[in-house]
C-alpha cells in the first residue's frame, strides 16, 4: 500500500511540474509605464515648457493606449487635451513616433493611405516609451509648434532613464 501511495504521489508531482513548465511559454513579462514614471516624465516636459515660456498639454498612455496621466498647463489651449491624448495613442498603437505618419502623409501618394487607418493622429510630438527593448507606453506633448512638442517629449524620455 505504501508503495502504491508513493507511486501516486510521484505521478502527481510529475504532472504538476509538467503543467507549470508547459504554461510558462504561454505568458510573458512585459514592461508598462507606472504612474510614478509618468509623473516624472510629465514634470520634465513641463519644466522644459516653462523654461521656454510655453504652455502645453502632456499625455502619457500605457502600451495598450490607455491614459495613465494627462496634464494641461495653465494657459494651454483647452482643445489640446484630446489631440495630445490621441497622438499618444497613435505612438503606442503603432510603436512609432507620430512624426512618421505626418511625414508620410505630407509626401502624398501612397502615404495618404495612413489617413484611412483607425486611431492615427498624424501630428508630430508623440513617441513610444521603450524600456529594455519593450514598448511600455507612449508620451505626447501638444499645444506648441511641432518641433517644440518633440523637444519636450525627448527631454521627458531622457528623464525616465535617469
Amino acid at each position: 500500500m505504501a508503495y502504491r501511495m508513493a507511486a501516486i504521489f510521484a505521478a502527481v508531482i510529475i504532472c504538476a511540474t509538467f503543467a507549470v513548465e508547459s504554461a510558462a511559454p504561454q505568458v510573458r513579462d512585459k514592461k508598462t509605464i507606472s504612474l510614478a514614471g509618468a509623473k516624472k516624465m510629465a514634470a520634465a516636459a513641463e519644466a522644459e515648457a516653462v523654461k521656454n515660456g510655453l504652455h502645453v498639454t502632456i499625455a502619457i498612455v500605457d502600451d495598450g493606449g490607455h491614459l495613465v496621466y494627462l496634464e494641461r498647463m495653465d494657459g494651454a489651449p483647452f482643445n489640446t487635451m484630446e489631440v495630445t491624448e490621441e497622438k499618444a495613442v497613435t505612438a503606442a498603437g503603432f510603436n512609432q513616433p507620430t512624426k512618421f505618419f505626418e511625414d508620410q502623409i505630407s509626401r502624398g501618394g501612397s502615404g495618404d493611405a495612413f489617413l484611412s487607418l483607425p486611431q492615427v493622429t498624424a501630428m508630430a510630438g508623440a513617441y513610444p516609451i521603450v524600456v529594455d527593448g519593450q514598448e511600455a507606453g507612449a508620451i505626447s506633448v501638444g499645444g506648441a509648434m511641432d518641433s517644440f512638442d518633440e523637444q519636450c517629449v525627448k527631454v521627458a524620455l531622457a528623464a525616465l532613464s535617469n
